[in-house]
């Protein structure tokens, strides 16, 4: 929301990086002259400030499940926290994890780029083993899938997989590759992940509420 009377007073020409514009923007938006606002779909409206004064509660990790039910049964592996919060991890089609709240979905933060993408940041700052890039698993399938497959069963059992290779290789006979990828990247993640959920979370969080110090701007959520 932009007040086009008072642009003049910002000098935007002479902005030589990310934190000379947040700091801009502070100003506009303190001003009301300037105002970014993210929108959720929800049933009650609420408003909060992003960025300015109060950082957002630190989310309190609880869980992490490789399905909600059955393992070969969804794409899709979570990160539970305190107070009915989820992330969701799967391809859509880039792989990415998405906050899920009781009333909305608030924001998403991405994977394909493996260890150079928002996921793979994080686990490394973290001290974790990031995931590789998407595409690099997409052509492992494509051209060395018996090669791709013992890596996946290896991170199936990581994960406390019990049935053999023939019977856990024959659930994905008839699935495609975007499937797949998504699969074994989420255990992946979640294996490579273990005993480091909580500070993960707090830094993903961060990230896909678009919160993270120095680099997210101030803004209005409206969820």
């Amino acid at each position: 929301m932009v007040d086009e009377t008072s642009l003049s007073k910002y000098d935007f020409s002479s902005v030589e990086g990310l934190p000379y514009l947040n700091e801009i923007m502070l100003k506009a938006f303190q001003a009301r002259d300037i105002i970014g606002v993210s929108l959720k779909k929800t049933s009650n409206v609420k408003l909060t400030s992003i960025n300015y004064r109060k950082p957002l509660p630190t989310p309190k990790f609880t869980k992490s499940v490789y399905a909600k039910r059955d393992y070969f049964k969804s794409k899709d592996v979570y990160i539970f926290g305190a107070g009915g919060l989820e992330i969701q991890f799967r391809t859509f089609p880039a792989f990415q994890g998405e906050i899920i709240g009781k009333t909305a979905k608030h924001g998403k933060i991405s994977g394909d780029g493996g260890p150079t993408g928002p996921i793979g940041i994080v686990m490394k700052q973290v001290g974790a083993e990031p995931i590789p890039a998407r595409k690099e698993i997409t052509a492992m399938i494509r051209k060395e899938r018996n090669k791709f497959f013992d890596l996946f069963y290896n991170e199936y059992v990581r994960s406390g997989g019990k049935i053999n290779k023939e019977e856990f290789i024959k659930n994905y006979s008839k699935k495609d590759t975007g499937y797949i990828e998504s699969k074994y990247l989420g255990t992946l993640m979640l294996n490579n992940l273990k005993g480091r959920e909580q500070k993960f979370l707090s830094l993903a969080f961060s990230y896909a509420k678009s919160s993270v110090q120095g680099k997210s701007c101030v803004h209005l959520k409206a969820y």
